[in-house]
Formats: C-alpha cells, structure tokens, sequence
C-alpha cells in the first residue's frame, strides 16, 4: 500500500464523524497511530495501536522519558535490517 501521508491534515473532518455517536465513558481506540496526529484530539479514554512495532515501542520509551541524544545511521539500519517481531 502507498502512504498517503500523515491523517493530520483531515482530522477536523474526520473525528467529529469518528466521534459523532461517542459516549463520555466510552473508549478511543486508534488502529493507525502513527504520528498520533487523531488521538491527540480525542479526550477521554484512549489506545492507540499500529501494525509497526518499532513505532509502538517508541512511543512507550517517550512516554516513560526517554529523550534520545542521537541515533546514528548505522543504528538505524542495524535495527531495519534485524527487526525483532
């Protein structure tokens, strides 16, 4: 599938019809993380899930406080060519 580009750019047409029939206590649940770009709009209870795994861990290691100094070239493509699944 060709990407098509970050969903940040519809979300003000997109989540009011998402959202339209929600309930205050009912959960968001995202399949399309990515870039947060929907859920960071949405209150109340939320998930976020996405198919890329390294994405999902980052986001994880960001919430707990991880700030990365610097990630080389060489460790980028060390991770793409080993993917841990």
């Amino acid at each position: 599938m060709k990407y098509m580009g970050s969903k940040a750019r519809f979300s003000k047409e997109i989540l009011p019809i998402i959202l339209k029939d929600r309930s205050p206590e009912q959960w968001y649940i995202e399949p399309f993380a990515g870039g947060m770009n929907m859920i960071c709009n949405v209150n109340g209870n939320r998930i976020a899930n996405d198919v890329h795994y390294y994405l999902i861990q980052m986001w994880k290691e960001l919430i707990d406080g991880w700030i990365p100094e610097k990630i080389t070239r060489e460790q980028y493509f060390n991770v793409k060519a080993h993917p841990i699944f």
